[in-house]
């Protein structure tokens, strides 16, 4: 059976270690240990794939780095090979002298900058570029070589044609950057009635309940149409300047001021000018202490605009249905059919709105109702309009006044809306595209609708039957809103409206009595106020739209022309 054999143990007795050092440990290089020191590695297999992992660089990083480089000396200088590898790299020569490989490419190693570093840095950077204002004017400044769409703001640009002719005897007296008229502001007195007359239908609310799924087909034509007379031609105008009429209430301290007269159309344009691109222009006539905001016969400022305002401008082809020239006139033709189709006018139910509608013919009723407002503008002014009002509708009881307009959807690859999938479930998606796109619109005609009083503003959505056909529309919706809260939505503020009539009531009355033109630049957002002759829209320079149901017929003399012809 074995034993255990227990070995020789050391003992010594002067201290603490090995009595005896071994004869294969002699003269073999050791490094004083402590428990505090750092031991190096030998090798280290894993810093390869730790310093992949963390290619971005960091704190962290960097500490772990400059431990592995503290070790490594500390190896070298225990086990002697530091100075060896000296004198190896002293002894080594390069052969190829090819400049290495660098990656064009790849992600730098993001230095760590603490907050007070970056405070510290930007403190100096203002002592160096004038003081803490200087800096902030700079900062303001827009980055424009930075941004993408400084280099690309023509591509989408086109020239669009202009509403009128400029004569080259016509002589420029005034011109207005748009920019600087988002700066005024007036606050107008309260606006007076003056007289009401027409004929009004009621709203027909079975149009509530349209959907994409029950629409109803727009039509093609109106039987009749109340003319949309000027405001020079007006008769209720001329009785107003004689003063035969007088607005409720009126103490004579309006004396001594300019009268102006106009539609509330043309005033919604000067309104909104700031909102427009397409070029408008308005006739002004200004004799007797009276100055008359006319629409030119056969312009623009009662046409319907598409996509004014929209980030992709549409083409100025008129061959195109969805170019700009015949897209108005399908969005015009829709405004005209809708606000009458909507009505109930088979019943025979209709609210008198007083006195008859100078403007219907004889032998039929008027197809809208008139409203005559007076407001004083300081000392200096005294603006007499009339707005058009298109129905009545019941609301709680009662019988309130309504305007009805029409947003019209062309082609949903252009608009990249389509309003038959998200007109029920999405319609704020729609609206907010339509404000978007057609901003000056919109502001006319919530302009227009506060003007007049009226309570309610009706869109309609109409949809063409199909996209490539622009003569058949349906009727697949409609939205009610009140106009003064729709106004502060889209951000009309009525001060502003009135400081921009204010300003060029300053610009056209210190002028001598005459004819004049406010033109809006096609292609700047610039408007200029020409001084012409009297008789220079005696002839039309522009072609007058006639609608193609209608046939023009020729005049007596080109008939008796044409006869002679046939008869040779």
């Amino acid at each position: 059976m074995s034993r255990f054999a227990v070995p020789e143990v050391p003992f010594n007795e002067g201290g603490w270690g090995p009595c005896t050092l071994p004869a294969h440990l002699k003269d073999v290089p050791y490094a004083p240990y402590g428990k505090n020191d750092k031991i190096g590695r030998v090798a280290d297999w894993t810093s390869s794939g730790r310093d992949h992992h963390h290619h971005h660089g960091g704190k962290y990083d960097k500490r772990r780095e400059k431990e592995r480089q503290e070790e490594s000396a500390i190896a070298a200088s225990v086990f002697g090979y530091g100075a060896f590898q000296t004198e190896e790299e002293d002894s080594f020569s390069l052969v190829d002298n090819r400049p290495t490989y660098k990656p064009r490419y790849g992600r730098r190693p993001q230095k760590y900058v603490s907050r007070r570093e970056r405070e510290k840095e930007r403190e100096e950077k203002i002592k160096l570029q004038g003081g803490p204002a200087a800096q902030a004017a700079k900062l303001q400044r827009p980055k424009r070589k930075e941004n993408w769409n400084y280099y690309h703001r023509d591509q989408n640009r086109y020239k669009y044609a202009a509403s009128v002719d400029i004569r080259p005897e016509w002589t420029v007296l005034e011109q207005i950057q748009l920019s600087s008229l988002n700066k005024l502001s007036l606050r107008a007195g309260e606006g007076k009635e003056i007289t009401r007359c027409g004929t009004l239908a009621f709203y027909d609310k079975t149009y509530d309940r349209v959907t994409p799924r029950t629409e109803k087909a727009l039509r093609k034509q109106v039987p009749y149409l109340t003319p949309n007379v000027t405001a020079s031609e007006d008769p209720v105008f001329q009785k107003h300047k004689d003063g035969s009429v007088k607005a409720e209430g009126a103490d004579g301290s309006g004396e001594g001021r300019t009268t102006v007269y106009a539609t509330d159309m043309v005033l919604a344009t000067l309104m909104c000018a700031p909102r427009s691109v397409y070029s408008w222009d308005i006739l002004v006539k200004k004799e007797g202490g009276a100055i008359y905001l006319d629409k030119r016969t056969g312009g623009v400022i009662d046409e319907t605009t598409v996509s004014e305002t929209s980030p992709e401008p549409i083409a100025p082809d008129k061959e195109s249905i969805n170019g700009h020239f015949k897209l108005c006139k399908e969005a015009t033709m829709i405004n005209t059919v809708f606000p009458m189709q909507v009505l109930k006018t088979q019943d025979g139910a209709t609210y008198d709105m007083g006195s008859k509608s100078p403007f219907a013919p004889e032998n039929q009723p008027s197809t809208k109702g008139h409203v005559y407002k007076s407001w004083p503008l300081g000392d200096k002014y005294e603006v007499v309009v009339r707005c058009d009002v298109d129905g009545v509708m019941e609301s709680k009881g009662q019988t309130v006044l309504a305007n009805f307009r029409a947003l019209n959807e062309f082609d949903p690859r252009i608009t990249g809306v389509d309003w038959r999938q998200k007109i029920e479930n999405q319609r704020g998606a729609v609206l907010a595209t339509e404000l978007k796109n057609n901003s000056n619109k919109l502001s006319k005609w919530t302009a227009q609708a506060v003007l007049g009083g009226v309570e309610v503003l009706k869109l309609g959505y109409v949809a063409r039957t199909h996209h490539k056909d622009n003569k058949r529309h349906a009727i697949i919706g409609t939205q009610s809103f009140k106009p003064k809260d729709f106004a502060n939505q889209i951000n009309l503020k009525e001060d502003s409206c009135w400081g921009i009539i204010h300003a060029f009531l300053d610009l056209l009355d210190k002028m001598e009595d005459g004819t004049f033109l406010i033109f809006k630049d096609p292609n700047r957002p610039i408007v200029r106020i020409y001084e012409t002759p009297a008789t220079a829209f005696v002839s039309n320079y522009t072609e007058e739209y006639i609608p193609e149901n209608e046939q023009a017929l020729p005049s007596q003399d080109n008939a008796d022309k044409e006869d002679k012809e046939d008869d040779v």
